[in-house]
Parts: C-alpha cells; sequence; structure tokens
C-alpha cells in the first residue's frame, strides 16, 4: 500500500494535487455524540412493549457500525510513505 500524502511539516513537500492526510475524528462530531449518548434509549424507546417489535436488525446493526467507524480502538492500518518515510495510521471505517 502507498501513501503519497506526507505528514510533517520538516519533512518533503507533499506531491502537487496531494494534501497531508488528516484523520477525521469522528468522535468529535456533534452527531457521533448524540449517538453514542442517546442509542441505549433510542433502541429501547423504539420497540414496542407488548409485541417486542422494534426497530429491523440491520438498522440497529448500522447504528452499532457507525460508532465504532473511524475510531482508532476499533482497527487500524499503519501506513508508510514511500516517499517522505512517514508513519500513518488510519482507522477502519
Amino acid at each position: 500500500m502507498e501513501a503519497t500524502a506526507c505528514v510533517r511539516r520538516q519533512g518533503p513537500i507533499p506531491p502537487a494535487g496531494h494534501s497531508p492526510y488528516r484523520r477525521r475524528r469522528p468522535e468529535e462530531t456533534l452527531l457521533y455524540r448524540i449517538v453514542r449518548e442517546n442509542l441505549d434509549t433510542f433502541l429501547a424507546s423504539s420497540t414496542d412493549p407488548n409485541t417486542g417489535e422494534g426497530l429491523p436488525a440491520y438498522v440497529i446493526s448500522e447504528l452499532h457500525t457507525f460508532l465504532r467507524c473511524g475510531i482508532l480502538a476499533h482497527g487500524f492500518a499503519r501506513v508508510r510513505c514511500r516517499q517522505c518515510k512517514d508513519d500513518l495510521v488510519v482507522a477502519f471505517s
């Protein structure tokens, strides 16, 4: 796997048309915080207490997957730039 973006400011300038890689940090977004803080309550309130019916399983799965997407603790790849030899950590999405 070849990374073309250089991260260090002291290192080589990235090739034309490439900008330094910046992790998107989903855990710092408002949407992520709202889902994380309210998911259990939302899932409980979306289930009918009489029938047990609620959201489809794929919706519940996608909401849980959303909370893992882009979070380094849930997996990442380490990539080395062939030009500047810098290492990048890229979270799985």
